[in-house]
């Protein structure tokens, strides 16, 4: 739960350098995605 609210604040507040460097990070293919794959590695 904490990495997909992690995820969603990097997506929804990128105007915060500390999330703006994470943006990268993020894609739309679940595959690519870094949280996502985090996510299922739990």
């Amino acid at each position: 739960e904490w990495i997909a609210l992690l995820r969603e604040m990097v997506l929804h507040l990128s105007g915060m350098p500390m999330f703006h460097a994470c943006r990268p990070l993020c894609s739309e293919d679940a595959e690519v995605d870094f949280f996502n794959n985090v996510l299922h590695l739990q």
